[in-house]
């Protein structure tokens, strides 16, 4: 379970980079070593943050 929502993450990560412009490296690179050594914790922060950043900033036009 850990891993699939990792993975969502990272799709999530790699499209706000390309339409947002917010590099997504190190933030991938952390989600896999979460992900690795199953830090649920962790994960569900970061899932928490993202989530709040996307309540904020949904309606913001993106760069194509």
């Amino acid at each position: 379970m850990l891993k699939q929502l990792a993975d969502h993450m990272t799709v999530f990560l790699k499209y706000r980079q390309r339409y947002y412009g917010i590099t997504a490296t190190d933030d991938i690179n952390a989600l896999f070593d979460y992900s690795r050594n199953n830090d649920a914790v962790a994960i569900m922060n970061k899932l928490t943050a993202y989530k709040a950043w996307w309540a904020t900033n949904k309606g913001n036009a993106i760069n194509l």
